[in-house]
Protein backbone atom coordinates (compact mmCIF):
# COMPACT_ATOMS: atom_id res chain seq x y z
CA UNK A 1 0.00 0.00 0.00
CA UNK A 2 1.14 3.27 -0.66
CA UNK A 3 1.55 5.52 2.67
CA UNK A 4 -0.44 8.62 3.18
CA UNK A 5 -1.75 10.16 6.22
CA UNK A 6 -5.53 8.60 6.01
CA UNK A 7 -4.02 5.30 5.82
CA UNK A 8 -1.62 5.94 8.71
CA UNK A 9 -3.88 7.29 11.10
CA UNK A 10 -6.22 3.93 10.41
CA UNK A 11 -3.56 1.18 11.45
CA UNK A 12 -4.81 -1.22 13.46
CA UNK A 13 -2.25 -2.00 16.80
CA UNK A 14 -1.50 -5.47 16.80
CA UNK A 15 -2.28 -7.63 20.31
CA UNK A 16 1.39 -7.53 21.04
CA UNK A 17 4.95 -6.97 19.71
CA UNK A 18 5.27 -4.92 16.45
CA UNK A 19 3.63 -4.39 13.33
CA UNK A 20 5.58 -3.05 10.13
CA UNK A 21 3.69 -1.76 7.25
CA UNK A 22 5.61 -0.98 3.77
CA UNK A 23 5.18 1.24 1.49
CA UNK A 24 4.84 0.12 -2.00
CA UNK A 25 6.06 3.25 -3.85
CA UNK A 26 9.69 3.50 -2.02
CA UNK A 27 11.22 0.99 -1.40
CA UNK A 28 12.47 -0.03 2.28
CA UNK A 29 10.13 2.94 3.68
CA UNK A 30 7.48 1.84 6.09
CA UNK A 31 5.56 2.99 9.66
CA UNK A 32 6.07 0.49 12.74
CA UNK A 33 2.81 0.08 14.89
CA UNK A 34 3.78 -1.10 18.42
CA UNK A 35 0.78 -2.51 21.00
CA UNK A 36 1.05 0.23 22.83
CA UNK A 37 -0.33 2.19 19.54
CA UNK A 38 3.11 4.34 18.72
CA UNK A 39 3.96 4.66 15.19
CA UNK A 40 7.29 5.30 13.78
CA UNK A 41 8.70 5.59 10.36
CA UNK A 42 11.63 3.74 9.44
CA UNK A 43 14.04 2.78 6.31
CA UNK A 44 15.54 -0.13 5.94
CA UNK A 45 18.41 -1.33 3.35
CA UNK A 46 20.54 -4.19 2.77
CA UNK A 47 24.57 -3.44 3.47
CA UNK A 48 26.80 -5.76 2.90
CA UNK A 49 24.03 -8.36 3.02
CA UNK A 50 22.73 -7.39 6.66
CA UNK A 51 19.43 -5.48 6.49
CA UNK A 52 20.23 -2.33 8.42
CA UNK A 53 16.96 -0.26 10.04
CA UNK A 54 17.11 3.57 11.12
CA UNK A 55 14.23 4.99 12.75
CA UNK A 56 13.57 8.24 11.04
CA UNK A 57 11.28 9.83 13.57
CA UNK A 58 7.51 9.32 15.21
CA UNK A 59 4.02 10.02 13.47
CA UNK A 60 2.93 13.28 14.43
CA UNK A 61 6.69 15.17 14.89
CA UNK A 62 7.02 13.80 11.22
CA UNK A 63 4.08 13.72 8.52
CA UNK A 64 4.15 11.09 6.08
CA UNK A 65 5.63 13.15 3.40
CA UNK A 66 8.24 14.44 5.75
CA UNK A 67 9.14 11.12 6.40
CA UNK A 68 9.32 9.98 3.19
CA UNK A 69 11.80 12.45 1.79
CA UNK A 70 14.22 11.65 4.58
CA UNK A 71 13.96 7.92 3.30
CA UNK A 72 14.63 9.32 -0.11
CA UNK A 73 17.98 10.66 1.65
Amino acid sequence: MKLTKTKVDNLSTPAKGQVFYRDDILMGFAVRVTASGAKSFVVEKRINGIVRRKTLGRYGVLTVEQARKEAQK
